[in-house]
C-alpha cells in the first residue's frame, strides 16, 4: 500500500519495560513515522483536574518531544514546559515532577514498541497517529530558529517534504522551565499553506494570565502576556523545507518537526470554523477525499488576532480521525480565576473542546469522508464560531491497467 494513516489510543503500562502499542487499522503494515500526543486523562471522555500534555515526533531513529503541565486549584500555579531530543516521552506531573519517561524501542507490525523507564501511578491515555506504507518517507528532527527575517535551510530530511508538522515551547533543546506554559503547534505544505496556534499561561497570574493566537499564514507562532512575538513561515526546499522567522527574533529557540514525503496522495492545510449549530455539518475545504484529518483546535473566535482575555483563550487541543477511529485531546484553562482551574481530556470524538473546566464549547463526531472533505455531527455547538486548522491527507491514487485481449482467427 502506498500511504496508510491510522490513529489509535493506548494506556500507559502498569509496569516499566518494553510495551507494544498496536492497531489492526494499519492492516499488517509497519509504521515509519508517528505523532504521539500524551494526556493526563485516565478515562475516555472524562476530564481530569490538572494539565499535562505535549507532542512527540518520531521516525524510529530520531524522537523529539515537548511537554507542558499546570497544577489545578492553587493560587501560585506550578506550571512548566520541557524539551527532549532523545526520549519519546519525558513528561512532568502537575507539580513538575518527572511522571513518564520512555524511549523508542522498535517499529513492529501494526505499531510501535516503547521502553518505559518511569510510569505514572495511574494509567494515562496517549493518542498515536501512525504513518505507514511504501509511499511514506519520514524524518523527525530539530532546528534552531534564527533572528528576524533569517531563513534556515532544513536539509536533514534529504527529500522535499510534502507535509510537515512542527512544535516549539520557546526554549532551547533539553531545557526545562518550571514556570509558564508557552507552546505552539503547526503544520505546513511547505511554500503553499501554513497554519498553527500559539498559547501561553503565566505562573500564579489570576487576571489575564492566559492568551492564544491562531494563524492562517504561519506554521509556528510565539505569544507572551505582552502580545504576539515571533512567528515562522515555510518555503520549499528540495532536501526538506525552509523556515523563516518573522516579527521578532527566535534565536536559540528550538523547533521540532516531522517531515513527510507522501507519494501518490493529495495533501492540504487550512483554517476552518467549527459549526455554530447542532446536527450534521460538511467541510469541503480540502477539495479531495481524505483518508485522515488532523486538527489543531482553539477556543479563539478570530484568525490572526492575538487574544488575551475572556472565554476565547482558555481551550486548545489536537485531534485526528480516519474512517476507523477518532480521538480528541484537549486542555482547558479558566481565565481570571483566583485559583487555577485547569483540566485535561481525552475523548473518542473528533472534537470535544472547552474554554474552561465545565464549560463545553463543541462536541462532535466524525461521520464520513466525502469527495471534497468530510462530514461530522455536533451534539453541542457554541453560538460563536471557534477557530481550528487542519491537515488533510488524501486517499491513494488508483491506477487502472487495461487488459489486452488477442483474438486469433482460425
Amino acid at each position: 500500500m502506498g500511504v496508510k494513516v491510522a490513529v489509535a489510543r493506548f494506556s500507559t503500562p502498569a509496569s516499566t519495560g518494553t510495551n507494544s502499542w498496536t492497531t489492526a487499522d494499519l492492516g499488517g503494515l509497519t509504521p515509519v513515522g508517528a505523532i504521539i500526543i500524551p494526556n493526563w486523562a485516565e478515562s475516555d471522555g472524562v476530564a481530569i483536574d490538572g494539565i499535562v500534555g505535549g507532542i512527540t515526533f518520531t521516525d524510529g531513529t530520531r524522537s523529539r518531544a515537548f511537554a507542558f503541565s499546570e497544577t489545578h486549584n492553587v493560587t501560585t500555579t506550578a506550571n512548566g514546559r520541557s524539551s527532549d531530543p532523545t526520549d519519546i516521552f519525558r513528561l512532568s506531573d502537575t507539580n513538575n515532577n518527572t511522571d513518564v519517561s520512555a524511549t523508542f524501542d522498535a517499529w513492529v507490525t501494526n505499531g510501535i514498541s516503547i521502553d518505559f523507564s518511569n510510569i505514572p501511578a495511574n494509567q494515562k491515555l496517549y493518542t498515536v497517529i501512525f504513518f505507514a506504507g511504501s509511499g511514506v518517507t519520514a524524518h523527525a528532527g530539530a532546528v534552531d530558529l534564527g533572528a528576524t527575517d533569517v531563513t534556515i535551510n532544513v536539509t536533514d530530511p534529504g527529500f522535499q517534504a510534502d507535509l510537515v508538522f512542527l512544535s516549539t515551547i520557546d526554549r532551547a533543546e533539553s531545557d526545562i522551565k518550571t514556570s509558564q506554559i508557552l507552546a505552539s503547534f503547526g503544520v505546513c505544505t511547505p511554500g503553499v499553506n501554513d497554519a498553527c496556534y500559539g498559547l501561553f499561561a503565566l505562573t500564579g497570574s489570576a487576571t489575564s494570565g492566559i492568551g492564544q493566537m491562531v494563524r492562517s499564514n504561519k506554521c509556528l507562532q510565539d505569544v507572551l502576556h505582552t502580545g504576539a512575538t515571533w512567528s515562522v513561515e515555510s518555503a520549499t526546499n528540495t532536501n526538506g523545507l525552509d523556515l523563516t522567522t518573522r516579527d521578532g527574533s527566535a534565536a536559540t529557540i528550538v523547533c521540532h518537526y516531522l517531515a513527510l514525503k507522501l507519494d501518490g496522495v493529495s495533501v492540504d492545510v487550512g483554517n476552518i470554523d467549527l459549526p455554530t449549530s447542532n446536527g450534521d455539518d460538511s467541510q469541503t475545504d480540502p477539495t479531495f477525499r481524505p483518508q485522515a484529518v488532523i486538527l489543531g483546535l482553539t477556543s479563539l473566535t478570530a484568525v490572526d488576532t492575538f487574544d488575551l482575555s475572556g472565554d476565547e483563550v482558555g481551550g486548545w487541543g489536537i485531534s485526528a480521525f480516519t474512517k476507523d477511529a477518532e480521538f480528541c485531546n484537549a486542555w482547558a484553562n479558566e481565565d481570571n480565576s483566583a485559583l487555577s482551574d485547569v483540566q485535561s481530556l481525552s475523548d473518542n470524538a473528533a472534537v470535544n473542546l472547552s474554554d474552561g473546566p465545565g464549560t463545553n464549547l463543541h462536541t462532535g463526531t466524525f461521520t464520513g469522508f466525502t469527495p471534497n472533505g468530510w462530514d461530522w455531527n455536533f451534539s453541542n455547538s457554541d453560538a460563536t464560531a471557534r477557530n481550528a486548522f487542519y491537515a488533510a491527507i488524501g486517499t491513494n491514487s488508483i491506477v487502472l491497467k487495461r487488459r489486452r485481449e488477442y483474438i486469433g482467427i482460425h
